[in-house]
């Protein structure tokens, strides 16, 4: 924070109760939540090079198919991160102020965000499945070959 004195600007630092405690309880309640934040990060990640060496055994078709649909899942996936990220900090706000009636309605308003999202998207992709496959790369001669398989 700047602080004007007689003209003149000066850095004041302020000391907070996470800067005056150095305590080790600080830093495990940290690394309590963000182990398994960071585990679940790596297994979401890992999902795709696991699924390209279960299908890897059926051919090469197979291992491009499961490439394409891994770089729309991953798209989606970032999307419905969002969603989530964006609840939690309203959600984290809510709590701050102790307003758990808002803490209920905003966790309410972002499942539900979160329900009609998947459904506006698993229901295009079910029905549709070229357009969005044509979309995502693959040419038509590919499209003709995972139809015959």
């Amino acid at each position: 924070m700047l602080v004007s004195c007689h003209g003149r600007f000066r850095l004041a630092l302020w000391q907070s109760d996470v800067n005056r405690n150095r305590s080790g309880s600080n830093y495990r309640e940290i690394f309590r939540v963000a182990i398994p934040v960071s585990l679940e990060a790596v297994f979401q990640s890992s999902f795709s090079f696991i699924d390209q060496i279960i299908v890897g055994i059926l051919g090469a078709v197979a291992v491009a198919a499961v490439g394409l649909s891994n770089s729309l899942s991953f798209i989606l996936t970032l999307l419905y991160s969002a969603v989530g990220t964006g609840s939690g900090v309203f959600i984290a706000q809510a709590y701050g102020r102790g307003n758990m009636d808002e803490v209920s309605e905003i966790t309410a308003l972002g499942q539900t965000a979160a329900a009609i999202l998947g459904v506006c998207t698993a229901l295009p992709l079910i029905l549709f499945p070229q357009p969005f496959s044509a979309w995502s790369g693959p040419k038509r001669r590919w499209w003709r070959l995972l139809q015959d398989t």
